[in-house]
């Protein structure tokens, strides 16, 4: 672990900051008050903030690596994207993997499902959890001709 002196914003909440790289190879910032007061973020969003000057909204934008290597917390391979933006990236760089496009049996939205977690023996597909418990709800709550 390294101790460093925080700037920018985060120097308005935290008095010390450790950098320390975890078993990825990725590099933390651990920001302390006290034992009490303490969090711990990727140095990559750190660096983001310092540049910007102002924090990651962490609700709609995320710190990106452009070579897609986490342990290359160079400035200029870092970049913000909104989250969205984010997962569409990561999305077309996963290797080997297939997406197929898919409607939901009970809110009829299309939706994207990777091949591998579609089940053949399953004849509804839903976009969520929570549409699959409302399908099965309502079929149990409509009472069957026998």
């Amino acid at each position: 672990m390294v101790k460093i002196e925080i700037v920018g914003p985060y120097a308005t909440l935290y008095r010390v900051g450790y950098v320390r790289t975890d078993s990825t190879g990725r590099r933390r910032l651990d920001l302390k008050n006290s034992n009490l007061d303490r969090t711990t973020i990727t140095y990559a969003k750190y660096l983001m903030s310092i540049r910007i000057g102002r924090f990651i909204d962490e609700n709609i934008e995320q710190v990106d690596h452009i070579d897609n290597d986490r342990t290359n917390d160079d400035i200029e391979n870092l970049q913000i994207l909104t989250i969205s933006e984010h997962i569409n990236k990561s999305k077309t760089e996963r290797n080997g993997r297939t997406y197929i496009k898919c409607v939901c049996a009970y809110c009829n939205c299309e939706f994207e499902r990777e091949l591998r977690q579609m089940y053949k023996n399953y004849k509804n597909t839903f976009c969520s959890r929570s549409c699959n418990g409302k399908y099965y709800a309502s079929v149990l709550a409509t009472p069957s001709k026998r």
